[in-house]
């Protein structure tokens, strides 16, 4: 019965790194010598399912994603078919609402599942423009937090004018003149105009 070491080294560099404990660890060198049963353990069937599982998540995902822009696109259909059974304000608060989900999953494709998808195909890959793709997808998919605020604020136009009036150079000013209190009668002495 002989020594089992287990090595955990991942396949393309598994030569390189066998040569270097060989040398430098001479425990390593008397075990290899005096018994031939060293196992190693290789990472390519972890790495190949968990990159099988990433490509599927992906898959999903974006499957997902334009499943939901379409489901969308019919409610917005169905919703002119019942126009004249509810009214024109309901009408529009829902067709302004599933306008503003469906940017919002636009939003989520192209600035979230897009750029992930590439940098995974990057690391996948191993290619050595991977750190390229890394840097440009990093900073795109950060842009998904910053395109969903004004998405909202567009196209809700109650939610808009809410925030609208809420900062303060945009606040309606109210003038106050005051006036001689024989100008009216009960005796009030100021005209707000707004």
């Amino acid at each position: 019965m002989g020594v089992i070491t287990p090595l955990i080294l991942a396949e393309p560099y598994f030569d390189y790194y066998r040569n270097i404990l060989l040398e430098n660890v001479p425990i390593f060198t008397q075990l290899e010598k005096q018994y031939s049963n060293i196992y190693v353990l290789s990472l390519s069937p972890i790495n190949d399912f968990l990159t099988a599982l990433v490509i599927i998540a992906l898959f999903l995902t974006f499957a997902y994603a334009i499943t939901f822009i379409i489901l969308n696109l019919i409610v917005i259909h169905q919703l002119r078919k019942i126009k004249k059974l509810v009214s024109n304000s309901t009408y529009g608060i829902h067709k302004m609402l599933h306008t503003a989900v469906m940017i919002q999953t636009i939003n989520l494709l192209l600035f979230a599942v897009v750029p992930i998808s590439m940098i995974a195909g990057g690391l996948i890959c191993q290619k050595s423009y991977g750190n390229l793709i890394a840097n440009i997808g990093f900073p795109i998919s950060s842009l998904h937090l910053i395109a969903d605020a004004p998405a909202l604020l567009h196209f809700i136009k109650p939610y808009r004018m809410f925030v609208m009036s809420l900062i303060p150079f945009k606040k309606k000013k109210t003038v106050r003149i005051n006036a001689p209190s024989e100008w009216f009668r009960g005796g009030v002495s100021f005209i707000t105009i707004t």
